[in-house]
């Protein structure tokens, strides 16, 4: 059985066993090395990529209020809500993957400006960001429209892909732009 593990003598002390070999090149090279174990837990993302996403997500909201508004002022009198409101997630699309192309560089923590290559992030990193952006945004909607006094049916049908709701793509779209704009904008950099 000894041979099986490349031991030809039954005493494991002996040279031919290298684990056990009293010949060395050092004293630092008898001694065990141990490696530190990998984390347990392996966050997703930085704190300071996190307080950056963070920051961009409010400046998304603050860019969808104002273009909430002006749906409610300028398209909804001549398409009526239901259609203003389907439009309106293509271009809200459109208003964010603009918004994260140009604070993609500051999300990773170099400058905004192209001046400066910095590093890309992970995907999982981006997806982690738009996951988190879906849901804040998710918890931002439905509380306005309930804080709004919408009903419940009123807010989900914006959700409801058999009556023409076309907000789950806006979230996907949302959750998918972290990395796209990270993808492409690395190839700039």
């Amino acid at each position: 059985m000894s041979h099986m593990y490349g031991l030809s003598s039954p005493n494991l002390r002996s040279e031919t066993c290298s684990v056990f070999s009293t010949r060395s090149a050092s004293p630092s090279a008898r001694r065990p090395s141990f490696r530190a174990a990998p984390p347990l837990y392996n966050p997703p993302m930085p704190l300071a990529i996190l307080k950056r996403a963070l920051a961009v997500w409010l400046l998304i909201i603050v860019a969808e209020s104002i273009h909430g508004t002006l749906r409610t002022i300028f398209l909804e009198p001549a398409l009526g809500s239901f259609r203003a409101r389907q439009l309106s997630v293509f271009t809200a699309t459109i208003i964010i993957f603009t918004i994260t192309w140009f604070t993609i560089r500051w999300m990773r923590g170099g400058p905004s400006g192209p001046s400066e290559p910095v590093g890309a992030l992970a995907p999982n990193t981006c997806f982690a960001i738009g996951g988190l952006w879906v849901v804040l945004t998710l918890i931002f909607e439905f509380s306005l429209g309930l804080s709004l006094g919408m009903s419940w049916a009123r807010m989900l049908e914006d959700y409801d892909l058999s009556k023409g709701g076309l907000m789950l793509f806006g979230l996907a779209a949302m959750f998918a732009t972290p990395w796209v704009a990270n993808r492409y904008r690395k190839a700039n950099v």
